[in-house]
């Protein structure tokens, strides 16, 4: 039996001779008639030892001229003779193979278009209400100011207003980023505690109106968890967006469990890139316990304008959640079961110059 492996990409075998000379002509070519003249290089001897047979037999994948990649038929040198009359058909099967390739590459170019075409849209957006936003932002802060100075005259101390204007600030920033929603800004990057963000975070969600629902909090905190750098108000917002999602998914009550901790990534990790080195990573977890994300959605849940809930939602939290992560060079992942909850995982990297 014949073994056959698909090659999409020809760079990283550049130095065969074989497939070199197939590129040229882009037609079928075979080990035991080529190499008779040339002498293979040891790309070509791995490759045929890849197979387990004598030989290889190269057929190429072309779509209007274009070179996409080739299939790499391992065979003995009987076999060879024997598939010289099916040649045919087998060029037919590749040629198939080419066309079903080349739909799929397109077909993903095309929803990255979508998915940019649908950022550039949210931004030209958002720089529209971004100065209207900003003029009863500025009043609500002076009066905050104004009332502040007015209760400390009376020597009345008032945590909540220091809570208020923070998140005035933090929103006065998120209307900047905003401005240019395609990529996501980071504003000052510094040494950030994971735990100390997300108490305060948790904090105002306890303290909100909303756990009249009955929703109940769990922590788990790695209190030795190192420094991560990056910018305190995304990773905030990170936060929030999830938290509020999770609140969502519970309008009869339940659980969330909010839990830190650190992890290694190595070589065969997906967040390391270097085989050589060993990273530390700070990972993040927010769970609920309510029905889980439908079927539908789970393709496209990081997708602007993607949502189940009403149309007072837009759907672009978790947009914004997958492109800040991404701008801090981490990860956000999640799992989903009917029924069973929801899982969102963060990883990201730890800050080595402030891990002490």
């Amino acid at each position: 039996m014949t073994k056959c492996l698909r090659i999409s990409s020809v760079a990283t075998i550049s130095c065969s001779i074989l497939i070199s000379e197939f590129q040229k002509d882009t037609i079928p070519l075979d080990s035991f008639h080529y190499f008779k003249t040339t002498a293979p290089t040891i790309i070509d001897e791995q490759l045929i030892r890849l197979t387990g047979k004598e030989g290889i037999l190269t057929l190429p994948l072309v779509v209007q001229k274009q070179y996409i990649g080739l299939f790499v038929v391992g065979l003995n040198q009987t076999e060879s003779s024997l598939l010289q009359k099916d040649l045919g058909v087998l060029s037919m099967f590749s040629g198939q193979a080419a066309v079903t390739l080349h739909m799929y590459y397109l077909r993903q170019r095309r929803e990255k278009a979508m998915v940019s075409q649908r950022l550039k849209a949210t931004s030209t957006l958002s720089r529209k209400i971004v100065h209207e936003v900003n003029t009863p932002l500025s009043i609500i802060k002076n009066v905050t100011k104004i009332l502040e100075t007015k209760l400390a005259e009376q020597h009345i101390h008032h945590d909540e207003l220091r809570i208020i204007n923070e998140e005035i600030n933090r929103i006065t920033t998120l209307l900047h980023g905003l401005s240019d929603f395609s990529v996501t800004k980071l504003q000052l990057m510094s040494p950030t505690d994971i735990n100390e963000t997300l108490s305060k975070v948790v904090k105002l969600f306890k303290e909100s109106l909303m756990l009249d629902l009955g929703i109940q909090f769990h922590v788990d905190f790695d209190f030795s968890l190192p420094l991560i750098n990056a910018d305190e108000y995304r990773v905030k917002q990170v936060f929030i967006n999830l938290i509020q999602n999770a609140i969502d998914a519970l309008p009869e009550g339940g659980n969330i469990h909010i839990s830190t901790k650190c992890i290694t990534g190595t070589s065969d990790s997906t967040f390391s890139e270097d085989r050589d080195t060993t990273f530390e990573y700070a990972e993040i977890e927010i769970i609920d316990d309510g029905p889980g994300i439908p079927e539908t959605m789970k393709a496209r849940l990081f997708e602007p304008f993607t949502t189940s809930k009403s149309e007072h939602h837009k759907g672009l939290g978790l947009s914004i959640v997958y492109n800040i992560v991404t701008q801090l060079k981490g990860h956000v992942t999640f799992k989903s079961h009917a029924g069973s909850g929801t899982v969102f995982t963060i990883v990201l990297p730890i800050a080595r110059n402030f891990s002490n």
